[in-house]
């Protein structure tokens, strides 16, 4: 039988945690007192009234009729409860009885989902935890949370960045610009400013290894087991190939395979072989540019002798910025063809050479070759909006 002492202790609890008015605690707290006094347990009818309070006498039943006939001021102080405070009748019986049969006040266990940890004030915290920050993931970020008391998931910081308009994004590579770039990038941006894009040939080599990795942010199995993944098998020193190519507007030339290392006598005699021939062909004797980068085969006097005498035009190396991939549309079709051959991962040179053909000939699409000789108007006005700097193409 619970105490004076103890029932005021409930009831301290039970301020905090039930949900009716000053009044209606007071009331049920005077009737706690009550039955406090009493040594036999309490029952309820549905006469209208807290009949709890109200013991059987000499050992006779409880009905409705005794309940009825007890008019005490305690027996009728249900009703009073509704007339002071205007809640609900059942409301205040519910409470009523639920102290008087349990005899605690503590919240009975839940049933349904636990209470969601993700409030406005939680989601400003986790947003300047993680916002603009490296490494900061969310398995690290809810451990964070947690040394600081407040029990949470990765899952919820996850929902909380997503709701907050936040997403995750891989910091991005750019070449190392020196001294005096952003003013010779834009240099070139002002003397290509009038040029016409789709009268110009774009060329660039690149290498292929076999059995490559492709990007880990892309290349994701969805399963409900790691282990039934096979591993990607590694190769120390996994065989090679070197691919030029070239595109316009107009079309694309067929790729050139070699594995020796590039010499100025050997990019001259690709040139004779595969971009030459091609170029003729789409402008058919008319003025054409041709487009590479800076690299030591392509700025060699011989190269540069020889481009002179068979091209009408091309970009000088003093011309062309340095350190500018992004500039030259060619570095983006590379990286295409490399995620198609990625997937498909060949083993030997001959499977890499069909897969690199594959991937150019499904990439090189007539709508491609032209957005791509396109895109130079952009990437050149998103360069003069940067002040030099890279462009993100």
């Amino acid at each position: 039988m619970p105490t004076i002492s103890g029932i005021t202790t409930l009831f301290l609890l039970f301020l905090v945690r039930v949900r009716l008015s000053c009044l209606v605690v007071c009331c049920i707290y005077q009737h706690s007192l009550l039955y406090a006094r009493s040594y036999d347990p309490p029952c309820f009818c549905h006469c209208g009234s807290l009949s709890a309070f109200s013991l059987p006498v000499n050992g006779s039943s409880h009905n409705a009729t005794t309940c009825r006939a007890r008019t005490t001021p305690h027996a009728r102080s249900i009703n009073a409860i509704v007339r002071r405070t205007g809640h609900d009748h059942k409301t205040v019986l519910r409470w009523a009885r639920r102290f008087v049969a349990d005899a605690s006040l503590q919240d009975r266990a839940h049933t349904g989902r636990p209470v969601s940890r993700m409030t406005p004030s939680m989601v400003y915290s986790i947003r300047r935890l993680v916002k603009g920050k490296r490494g900061q993931s969310t398995r690290r970020t809810a451990a964070t949370i947690r040394a600081r008391g407040t029990p949470i998931s990765h899952c919820t910081v996850w929902r909380a960045l997503k709701s907050d308009d936040l997403a995750p994004f891989a910091e991005p590579e750019a070449p190392l610009q020196r001294y005096g770039d952003k003013q010779r990038r834009l240099r070139f941006a002002a003397q290509q400013k009038e040029r016409d894009w789709r009268r110009c040939v774009f060329a660039d080599e690149k290498k292929f290894v076999c059995v490559s990795r492709p990007n880990r942010r892309n290349d994701v199995i969805w399963t409900d087991s790691p282990r039934t993944i096979k591993p990607l098998p590694r190769v120390a020193h996994s065989a090679s190939i070197n691919v030029y190519g070239a595109f316009s507007a107009s079309g694309k030339c067929p790729l050139f395979f070699f594995s020796e290392n590039l010499t100025a006598r050997l990019y001259i005699s690709i040139l004779e072989s595969t971009m030459l021939p091609a170029a003729q062909d789409w402008f058919e004797g008319g003025h054409w540019t041709y487009v590479h980068d800076n690299d030591p085969k392509h700025t060699s006097e011989l190269t540069q002798d020889w481009l002179r005498t068979h091209v009408p035009e091309y970009i000088t190396p003093e011309q062309w910025a340095p350190r500018s991939p992004d500039l030259n549309p060619i570095e983006n079709i590379w990286a295409l063809v490399a995620r198609q051959v990625s997937l498909r991962q060949p083993k030997t040179v001959d499977a890499l050479k069909r897969a690199v053909r594959a991937a150019w000939n499904a990439v090189m699409t007539e709508e491609c070759c032209i957005a791509m000789a396109d895109s130079m108007e952009a990437r050149l006005a998103k360069l003069r909006k940067v002040r030099g700097a890279h462009t993100g193409y």
